[in-house]
């Protein structure tokens, strides 16, 4: 078992699959691609990212980890846009 489980003990995939519409799996994923959209537009850090962006509570940090992985590209994506621009000039 993963530390991505929720508290009935179920995959999130679980979840997705068979307990969520196609209408909520929808908007579930539009709110989160808007989300990203935004932290790469304009930055911050993981927790501004779920907490903030995404409204969720901190008992979400740990199951969402896979989400610093996403923060810390973007962050590394737009400092590397930087220094090209810099360089340039």
């Amino acid at each position: 078992m993963t530390e991505r489980k929720d508290i009935e003990e179920k995959e999130p995939i679980e979840i997705w699959n068979n307990e969520l519409t196609n209408v909520q799996r929808i908007a579930a994923a539009a709110v989160v691609f808007d989300a990203i959209w935004e932290h790469m537009k304009n930055g911050g850090t993981y927790r501004y990212l779920i907490y903030h962006r995404l409204h969720f509570n901190y008992d979400a940090y740990m199951p969402l980890m896979t989400g610093l992985n996403i923060s810390n590209y973007i962050h590394d994506h737009n400092e590397n846009l930087l220094q090209r621009e810099n360089d340039r000039n």
